[in-house]
């Protein structure tokens, strides 16, 4: 699995304060994001025009009306399957998985 380094990902984008950890193998994408006092139930996630966008939002903490929101966007890679992306929160990270396309064009010669 190839991962790509953190301290570039927080060079493209400083205005991220959680840790980002993207790998790849041979069948997806697979980005790891801390998300701690978040759970599955606060997660949304939406695909338009290429990009992932990932919503966070907790509204009522430790029975207080407050607020906690942590909003990301990633641009899909050309080969994603956007139709097939999931996630889910295990203890305090947020694993997304991204499918790539399988399908492979028959040449012609």
């Amino acid at each position: 699995m190839e991962k790509i380094n953190q301290e570039e990902l927080i060079k493209r984008n400083p205005y991220s304060k959680r840790p980002i950890d993207i790998s790849e193998d041979k069948k997806d994408y697979t980005i790891s994001i801390a998300v701690p006092d978040f759970g599955q139930d606060d997660l949304k996630m939406n695909v338009k025009d290429d990009i992932l966008q990932l919503s966070i939002r907790k509204k009522r903490i430790m029975g207080h009306e407050s607020k906690k929101v942590y909003e990301r966007n990633f641009k899909l890679p050309a080969n994603a399957n956007s139709r097939l992306i999931s996630a889910n929160v295990d203890g305090n990270i947020l694993y997304v998985r991204i499918p790539k396309n399988t399908m492979r064009s028959n040449r012609i010669i």
